[in-house]
């Protein structure tokens, strides 16, 4: 049997190819149950990447233009507006958001339905607050659609602490240099 142009040996060879906690094999197995051809599966794959590189530029777009503005200090301010508008594309952003509040660390998926429900709650107009994955994202400012993403007091990697050179990072995101 071949897997969308690769053959079982080569599957074969890595573990993570056959572990369905990976998407790619998820996906690889929808298609598999879909009886396409294996040129069909492979151009399949090769279209679903296209798209994946589409949205990735989407989000890109979204993020230079006036959606998203980093602070110097760390925290985030997103305007929520956009994301209301496509709220699957809203939670890809925010989970890039809430990935560079946290110093780089990724989510887990579990915390899209939550960052589902954060964009609805501002397009509602619910003045409070909520904790993802160690960010805080604080309440829309003075009744507009943007939102403060900082990290959550108790969700530091590190306590400060001295910076060497050969240490100049604190928290994953706070690089320290002596003027």
């Amino acid at each position: 049997v071949d897997r969308a142009g690769v053959p079982d040996d080569v599957v074969g060879r890595d573990p993570s190819n056959v572990e369905e906690s990976f998407a790619r094999v998820r996906v690889r197995s929808a298609v598999e149950g879909m009886g396409m051809s294996d040129a069909l599966q492979s151009s399949f794959m090769r279209h679903a990447k296209d798209v994946r590189e589409r949205i990735d530029r989407q989000l890109g777009e979204m993020e230079r233009n006036a959606c998203v503005y980093v602070t110097p200090l760390g925290y985030v301010v997103v305007n929520m507006a956009p994301l209301q508008e496509h709220p699957a594309v809203g939670v890809m952003l925010l989970r890039r958001v809430l990935s560079w509040v946290r110093g780089g660390v990724e989510l887990v998926k579990a915390t899209d339905d939550a960052l589902l429900h954060a964009i609805e709650s501002v397009e509602r107009g619910q003045q409070h607050s909520s904790v993802i994955g160690g960010c805080l994202i604080s309440p829309p400012m003075a009744e507009g659609t943007w939102v403060r993403v900082s990290r959550e007091h108790n969700a530091r990697t590190d306590e400060p602490m001295l910076l060497t050179a050969e240490q100049p990072v604190w928290d994953g995101r706070f690089r320290a240099t002596i003027a």
